[in-house]
Parts: C-alpha cells; sequence; structure tokens
C-alpha cells in the first residue's frame, strides 16, 4: 500500500484482523498501538482508525465485517453481520474482491462515503451468496462464486 498517492481515496481494503494489525505495525505513526488485541477486541474503532490514518476505504472482515471510511464529509461505517461462519475458508476473500469490483465498477461511486457503501453492499451479496451455497454446511469458495448470481437476483428483488 502506497500511502502518498492521490488515488488512494478510490481505494479499498480487505485485510481480516491479524492482517490489518500487520499493515498498521508497518505504517501507522503510532505502530505500537496496532497489537493483534486492539483490532479483535474494537474492530469497528480500528476499521475506522485505520481508514482515518491510510485514506482509504477498510474493509475488516470477520463474522461482522466493518466498513470504514473518512473524507471531508466526515465518517462512515458499515457494520455487516455474515449469515454463516463457513465463509472463513481459503479463497473466499478473492470472491469478494471480485463482487466487490463488479458492485463499485457498476456503481461509479464519486466519494470515499459511496465507496465505502458500494463495499458494504458487497460484503451483504458475498454473506448472502455464501448462505445460499452452505445450506447449513461447509463451503468452498466455489461454491460461494457459483451461488453469486442467485444472490445477486435475491437482493434485487427484494
Amino acid at each position: 500500500l502506497v500511502t502518498d498517492q492521490p488515488f488512494r481515496e478510490r481505494v479499498v481494503i480487505t485485510p481480516h484482523a491479524r492482517e490489518l494489525s500487520r499493515l498498521m505495525m508497518d505504517v501507522s505513526t503510532n505502530p505500537a498501538e496496532w497489537s493483534d488485541d486492539f483490532v479483535a477486541q474494537d474492530p469497528a474503532g480500528a476499521a475506522a482508525r485505520a481508514a482515518t490514518e491510510l485514506g482509504v476505504v477498510v474493509c475488516l472482515k470477520g463474522h461482522v465485517t466493518h466498513i470504514a471510511s473518512k473524507d471531508s464529509d466526515g465518517l462512515t461505517e458499515f457494520a455487516v453481520t455474515s449469515p454463516t461462519t463457513w465463509l472463513a475458508t481459503a479463497g473466499t476473500g478473492d470472491v469478494l474482491a471480485g463482487i466487490m469490483g463488479a458492485v463499485i465498477a457498476t456503481n461509479e461511486p464519486a466519494s470515499a462515503r459511496e465507496l465505502a457503501r458500494c463495499a458494504a453492499a458487497a460484503v451483504f451479496v458475498h454473506g448472502r451468496a455464501a448462505s445460499i451455497a452452505s445450506a447449513g454446511g461447509p463451503i468452498a469458495a466455489l461454491d460461494v462464486a457459483e451461488a453469486v448470481p442467485a444472490a445477486v437476483r435475491e437482493v434485487l428483488s427484494a
């Protein structure tokens, strides 16, 4: 992550707690404050603080995914609870990134706030796809990807 580039306001990062902790230990002005425990104990606060420090949208993945952005309009925060714990599976973050890219490209967000909304929508669709794919059991990333069209149909018809 390059922290001194003007394009960063259009960037979404999607770390899990440990990845965010490690990133912030490397780039924060107060690296000692970014312990794994800090991020785990206050994920919403950690996402908001990282978004403020980095100037990017932070999508901190977990059972509850915390999305935060900071711009001249202030802090924007969303929390999306996953309908299944089976999303903690190798490759599902890549599926989320694909969904997020599609949502962002379709909506062309003009601000960090709108970009955070797109990220939250992608997290929601990702969770619905995982729920559809799992039917209560274990899943692989490909299962989630294959359920995305059904999840999108469900969301659009609601």
